[in-house]
């Protein structure tokens, strides 16, 4: 809160206790600050305050006022946890979710759906991959096993239904 309204709520303040009704005190206020005096319905607003017996003059809280967020928690707990969802980390921040989705985009991230990515075979596991090729051919040159496999008419279908989580993707 500045200053100047901190002052102004004083002198409203005054004026309620020197029993000024709220219109003479907007009409007051107006003539000695001129376009930084309150509009005439927060000083009723501020009558009524008064009048219901509370005298603090500072802002009470509101539901949708923005919470600060410590960037370096948020860092951390996004680094620790990449596939945290929105919703999970709003909550572990105790903030909104788009609170969350804001700090996200403002550090860089981006939410993106995890995804298999093919990567280089060590040359260990290539080894392996022809030990084992190498076996099937040997075993196919003694026993000629393909004459042996028996074929029907049924269809069998494996269904895998992998589920993919977004997670938040640091920037490059």
């Amino acid at each position: 809160m500045s200053e100047v309204s901190l002052h102004i709520r004083h002198c409203l303040l005054f004026l309620f206790d020197s029993n000024v009704v709220a219109g003479e005190a907007h009409r007051r206020l107006q003539e000695i600050y001129g376009e930084d005096a309150p509009s005439r319905k927060t000083c009723y607003r501020w009558w009524q305050r008064f009048e219901e017996g509370d005298r603090s003059l500072e802002d009470k809280d509101r539901s949708g006022r923005p919470t600060e967020i410590d960037r370096n928690e948020f860092f951390g707990l996004i680094i620790d946890e990449p596939r945290l969802t929105s919703r999970e980390a709003a909550a572990r921040m105790q903030c909104s979710q788009t609170s969350v989705i804001t700090m996200a985009k403002e550090m860089g991230f981006r939410s993106m759906l995890g995804q298999l990515v093919p990567h280089q075979l060590t040359p260990d596991q290539r080894q392996q991959r022809v030990a084992i090729c190498s076996s099937h051919l040997i075993h196919y040159a003694i026993n000629n096993y393909l004459r042996q496999i028996v074929t029907g008419d049924e269809k069998w279908v494996l269904y895998v239904n992998h589920t993919r989580r977004r997670q938040w993707v640091p920037p490059r």
